[in-house]
């Protein structure tokens, strides 16, 4: 949704939005390296909040700044921040939940049991000229 907008909005090519996104998604990558080291100053879950919530709040201004240059570091900046809480998150539930844990109550299985109870149902229900919904509602179609 982001790209169309980009490409809608700035009149966008493909490759400099295919830069844009791979910058993206280098800066998300290096940000799990960095929040190891944010959390032993800060704690897990400062970390989760102070890093989580001012993407957050970049990505919600993004819409409003007129200029592309702007636009680009704000997404850069947020890219930097908006995974840092996935390491630290991860981290505090492996220290909170025993071992065994989470799978006696059943929360191992919901992340792989979710695009077959939504996708399927709507695989019947959208037209197959409506893709991109499928592709939202977690569910390519199988030929």
């Amino acid at each position: 949704m982001l790209a169309l907008w980009l490409f809608e909005k700035f009149e966008l090519s493909i490759a400099v939005a295919g830069t844009i996104f791979f910058w993206t998604g280098v800066l998300s990558a290096f940000s799990y390296l960095v929040a190891v080291r944010i959390a032993h100053r800060i704690g897990l879950v400062n970390t989760m909040v102070f890093t989580h919530l001012p993407s957050s709040l970049l990505l919600i201004l993004v819409p409003f700044v007129p200029d592309l240059s702007w636009v680009i570091v704000l997404l850069l900046v947020r890219s930097a921040l908006s995974q840092m809480d996935v390491p630290t998150r991860s981290s505090y539930v492996m220290a909170v939940v025993s071992p065994g844990g989470a799978r006696r109550r059943g929360k191992h299985y919901v992340g792989s049991a979710q695009p077959r109870v939504v996708g399927q149902p709507a695989h019947r229900r959208i037209p197959a000229r409506h893709l991109q919904l499928r592709l939202v509602a977690g569910h390519q179609p199988v030929e």
